[in-house]
């Protein structure tokens, strides 16, 4: 957890490009709900109107990895910019079918 780490992951990852992007606009509390929305999607308990005591309803936790990733897609949805990734082009029917 070196602050000073590379950026060497791929790049539409936290570990690449992606990561670099500075949080702005939130407050601790709007991190924390990130977080706990993290957890509850990367477990599959998700509600329509969720609140952080559900996290103590879920029975199996989930994998670390994928909580991470739901709580930074979380973070840049409240910071109005997901998906953080630059836009694709798009290709013409025909030159996509080959």
């Amino acid at each position: 957890m070196d602050r000073n780490r590379p950026y060497k992951g791929q790049s539409h990852t936290d570990e690449g490009e992606r990561g670099k992007t500075l949080v702005e606009g939130l407050t601790m509390r709007d991190v924390a709900d990130c977080i706990a929305l993290g957890f509850l999607e990367a477990s599959g308990f998700y509600s329509e109107n969720p609140t952080r005591d559900d996290m103590y309803k879920v029975a199996e936790p989930p994998s670390p990895g994928a909580m991470i990733n739901c709580a930074m897609c979380n973070v840049e949805t409240m910071m109005g910019i997901f998906p953080n990734i630059p836009k694709s082009e798009e290709v013409p029917a025909e030159a996509a079918s080959g």
